[in-house]
């Protein structure tokens, strides 16, 4: 689900905002607990910029909270 989880929150960056969605929802079919606070909790970046954009961008796609 990460590589799903990554694409939806760059595509939102393009202005891609259906094609962000459609890879948010196979992220949440491969894993259905999804959410912008368990991704806070165990990021997927190191870097608090990244992991900052990470969020922005899921969020923008349509992930809750």
């Amino acid at each position: 689900y990460g590589a799903h989880c990554v694409t939806a929150a760059a595509l939102p960056y393009l202005g891609r905002t259906e094609e962000a969605k459609t890879a948010l929802n196979m992220a949440l079919k491969l894993n259905p607990r999804l959410s912008l606070t368990n991704i806070a909790r165990n990021p997927m970046f190191v870097r608090k910029n990244d992991v900052a954009r990470l969020l922005d961008g899921l969020r923008k796609a349509g992930l809750p909270e």
